[in-house]
C-alpha cells in the first residue's frame, strides 16, 4: 500500500534467499550460525512532480528491495529416528532491509560526471536508498537426514521476528513519518551440510 501512494508497483510473492553457515552438535545440544540474503525488483512508471525532463513525461522507475541478516543459534535435538533428526533452534542476530529507487527520465543509460554531481532540476537519472537495521530473532523447527555420515540434508520451518530500527535515506538522513510496516512472518529453509555426522 505504501508503495502505491508513491506510484510504485507493489512486490508480489515472497523473496528467495541464499546463504551459508555451520554448526556443531554436542550430545543433543546444537550450536551454530548462518547468514542469508535475497532481493526483488520491480519496474514502474510514475509522473513527475514539478520536475522537467529532456524527453518523457514520466519516470521509468526501478525499485529494488533487498535484505540480509546473520545470526547465531542454540538448539536441542529432541528426537532421533534412524538417520532422521528432529530439533528446535532459537536464533538471535541482526540484519538490514534496503529499498532502492532509481528514477530515469530518459531512455539513455549514460550520463555525464557533471550531471551526476549537479544540483539542478533538469533530471535524467536520480537514485536514493532507504535502509533500516534491525534486531532479529528466529525460532525454528528443523528436520534433518544424515546420509553416509558425511552429508546432512535439512528442511526448517522458521518464524522470522524483526524488531524495527530507524529508517535512513542514503545512510545519512533519519526519516520521519515512516508508516508502520510489518516484516514478521513464516519462512522455509532447506539445504545441505557437509561434515562428519555421528
Amino acid at each position: 500500500v505504501e508503495l502505491k501512494t508513491a506510484y510504485l508497483k507493489e512486490f508480489e510473492g515472497g523473496i528467495f534467499g541464499f546463504g551459508g553457515g555451520g554448526g556443531l552438535t554436542l550430545g543433543r545440544i546444537r550450536i551454530g550460525g548462518f547468514g542469508m540474503g535475497g532481493d526483488r525488483e520491480s519496474q514502474s512508471k510514475r509522473p513527475f512532480r514539478g520536475l522537467t525532463s529532456p524527453t518523457d513525461d514520466h519516470f521509468n522507475t526501478i525499485t529494488k528491495l533487498s535484505y540480509s541478516y546473520g545470526l547465531g543459534y542454540i538448539g536441542y535435538e529432541f528426537l532421533r529416528l534412524g538417520d532422521f533428526r528432529f530439533a528446535v533452534d532459537i536464533g538471535l542476530g541482526g540484519g538490514t532491509i534496503e529499498l532502492k529507487n532509481i528514477d530515469r527520465a530518459s531512455s539513455q543509460s549514460i550520463i555525464t560526471w557533471e550531471h551526476s554531481l549537479g544540483s539542478h532540476l533538469y533530471l535524467i537519472a536520480y537514485s536514493r536508498v532507504l535502509s533500516m537495521n534491525f534486531f532479529y530473532y528466529q525460532p525454528s523447527l528443523v528436520i534433518e537426514y544424515i546420509y553416509g555420515g558425511f552429508t546432512k540434508f535439512f528442511i526448517a520451518g522458521d518464524y522470522s521476528g524483526i524488531v524495527n530500527g530507524k529508517w535512513k535515506q542514503d545512510g545519512e538522513f533519519e526519516l520521519m513519518n515512516v508508516p508502520k510496516m510489518k516484516f514478521n512472518g513464516f519462512s522455509i529453509r532447506a539445504g545441505v551440510y557437509l561434515g562428519i555426522f555421528l
